[in-house]
């Protein structure tokens, strides 16, 4: 499967694993992804861009992982 066409929104409230968790997919041969510190941030990427791959903390001060996940799916844009 061709990763590099495969878009991927990498969402968690730490950078540290925000990084680690991008050197890995770029080492798997993932080249277009984007990174959101929250839901919020996660919700302006997903208005501008179109992933295929949502990759999401499950908890995470404020709104959660879970709630994006509620969001993505009734595509609802607004907490």
């Amino acid at each position: 499967m061709p990763y590099e066409f495969i878009s991927v929104l990498i969402v968690d409230d730490s950078k540290i694993m925000r990084r680690i968790i991008a050197k890995r997919l770029q080492e798997m041969g993932f080249a277009d992804m984007y990174e959101a510190s929250g839901v919020k941030p996660a919700l302006k990427v997903l208005e501008e861009v179109e992933v295929n791959l949502i990759l999401c903390d499950w908890s995470m001060p404020g709104l959660t992982g879970m709630d994006l996940l509620r969001m993505v799916r009734g595509n609802e844009r607004r907490p």
